[in-house]
């Protein structure tokens, strides 16, 4: 009995003491996202070493990644855009290899002098009139080097031998080529039909000396152009002399004709009243 008085003892208590009251829920402070990570973008540097005065070919670029806060605002990215609109610019300062290239480092086609900054120092800008074949059917390019030949014909009555009608000669060696028509860039062309049409015009970069003989020998003939290899040194062309190369060097045929039959002599024989005699030899 003693137990039961205990036990409903035990449950008024319990009954008489106040409710738990839950702890308020505190909701959890949101985990800020990662920093983004740094912009990065494609920056056109210099591939290898440049020289100033050096004219700009697609082998000469490449891209860089770079942040963007450390890309000069002048700097070019790489774009195909930028890649085609650098090509055949003229270096204003030399580059390593790695160097940005800025927009004042560099000198566009059709700025405003950019063919006088193409010079190298004491030398000119010669045009030549070519044809699709003379020209070598539209094969060379601006930055090419080459070789200016004349063959002309001889008057007849200073040269009585068919093997010496006709000569050829090296008149100029080793001329780079600046400009073909308006072309200042190779591949530069907007129209792709335009590509193939024969250049009518090349520009070359003579020294005063060949620029005089080129002025003489194109009243004299036909002026061929000639390429030279890429990696043909400038020193060994000084050392070589060009000769003259006659059509009897050319055909076996003309070495053996014999002296151009000229107009025969007429002598006139009056003898009296006889008729008049002609002998001619």
């Amino acid at each position: 009995m003693l137990v039961g008085f205990v036990g409903i003892g035990a449950v008024a208590w319990i009954s008489l003491q106040p409710e738990a009251v839950p702890e308020p829920q505190v909701a959890a402070a949101p985990t800020p996202p990662p920093p983004a990570p740094p912009q990065r973008v494609l920056v056109l540097v210099a591939s290898r070493t440049l020289r100033a005065g050096s004219l700009l070919r697609p082998e000469d670029l490449m891209g860089v990644s770079m942040l963007a806060t450390n890309v000069p605002s002048d700097a070019r990215l790489e774009t195909r855009e930028n890649r085609s609109g650098i090509q055949g610019a003229l270096l204003r300062r030399s580059l390593r290899e790695g160097d940005i290239i800025l927009d004042q480092d560099v000198v566009l086609p059709g700025d405003r002098g950019y063919l006088a900054a193409s010079l190298s120092p004491n030398m000119r800008a010669m045009p030549i009139a070519v044809d699709q074949v003379s020209g070598a059917a539209g094969l060379i390019w601006p930055g090419d080097r080459v070789d200016v030949m004349l063959t002309q014909q001889l008057p007849r009555e200073e040269a009585a031998l068919l093997a010496r009608r006709t000569s050829g000669e090296v008149v100029a060696q080793d001329a780079r080529v600046i400009a073909v028509d308006q072309n200042l860039v190779q591949g530069a062309i907007g129209d792709a039909a335009e590509g193939f049409r024969a250049a009518r015009v090349v520009t070359l970069e003579v020294s005063v000396p060949q620029a005089e003989r080129l002025s003489v020998a194109r009243r004299l003939g036909l002026l061929s152009l000639i390429l030279r290899p890429a990696q043909d040194a400038s020193e060994d062309v000084a050392q070589s002399e060009s000769s003259v190369v006659w059509g009897g060097d050319a055909s076996s045929a003309l070495r053996q004709t014999q002296t151009i039959p000229g107009p025969a002599s007429v002598l006139h024989i009056f003898m009296g009243v006889r008729p008049r005699e002609e002998t001619r030899f």
